[in-house]
């Protein structure tokens, strides 16, 4: 790993220009050693350093900050990789200004836009891709999970870097590769989707979840700041001790959710979920707060 580093170092500084990358604050990308080093949180860090140099962070839905720190370095950035919505960190849920306001910052600036769509993407939105909500494309995707399979697709823009992955598949090979297994499961799965209008299903699901959930915080003023879209669904609590009793609480009720964040609560539903699970989720949910 230190070898890495240092050869990475010096690459870097042999070239400076379009070599560094910005990520965000509360990011998760991934426990492999770039993807560690692009999330925004100290604490995956911890036991893994020297990580890779090159990488900035800038806090998350601030404009300004992403604008000061492309004009800082000067050149030397040339990628932006952001989660459209933070999950893990938070379900944080930026306005659409914000990323369409990055879009633009990175064309200015002539960097790459990725979005990491690997817990976001696959129609847990309501779309394939939650960027299709916003209307702002990205260069690159990145997906996986409820895809089956793990990998990512991009606009004409890597065409202009001579034997990128796409044209020579030797770039992105891996013993752990994808399989032929995967990929027919994975197409089973969509045609699934499509058919059955899960999709829709699930944008259905999520707005009747999220009018019962704030109904919920308006009568017991327990949790604040309802939020998601589809399947991506949380709210914030008090206090992290509060936010794990609550839980805790669901559990016993049959309601699984998860942590995020400091204080906050995610649901995750699945893509088949009916009107009637829901509310009585909501019945479970209220009687355990």
């Amino acid at each position: 790993a230190l070898k890495i580093c240092r050869r990475y170092w010096t690459v870097v500084k042999e070239r400076p220009e379009k070599t560094e990358v910005l990520a965000f604050e509360a990011s998760f990308h991934g426990r492999t050693f770039a993807t560690l080093t692009a999330t925004g949180q100290p604490k995956y860090h911890k036991g893994f350093e020297p990580l890779l140099p090159g990488f900035h962070y800038a806090p998350f839905a601030d404009l300004d900050a992403v604008k000061a720190q492309l004009e800082a370095a000067k050149g030397a950035i040339g990628t932006v990789i952001i989660e459209p919505v933070q999950c893990e960190g938070g379900l944080n849920v930026p306005d659409d200004d914000y990323l369409r306001g990055i879009r633009a910052l990175c064309d200015e600036h002539e960097a790459l836009l990725i979005f990491d769509e690997v817990q976001t993407g696959f129609y847990g939105s309501g779309k394939p891709w939650l960027w299709q909500h916003l209307g702002v494309a990205p260069d690159i995707v990145c997906f996986s999970k409820k895809s089956q399979v793990g990998g990512i697709y991009a606009n004409s823009r890597i065409d202009e870097v001579e034997d990128n992955v796409f044209a020579k598949s030797s770039r992105i090979n891996s013993t752990w590769g994808g399989n032929l297994v995967d990929m027919v499961r994975c197409h089973r799965f969509i045609e699934i989707i499509e058919q059955e209008q899960l999709a829709d299903n699930i944008h259905a699901r999520g707005e009747q979840l999220l009018k019962g959930l704030r109904s919920i915080a308006k009568d017991t003023n327990a949790f604040s700041d309802v939020r998601g879209i589809g399947s991506l669904i949380a709210f914030t609590m008090e206090t992290g001790e509060l936010r794990d009793k609550a839980v805790a609480a669901f559990q016993e009720r049959g309601v699984l959710a998860l942590t995020s964040g400091e204080d906050s609560v995610r649901f995750r539903m699945p893509l088949v979920i009916t009107a009637a699970e829901v509310d009585g989720a909501l019945e479970r949910i209220a009687d355990a707060l």
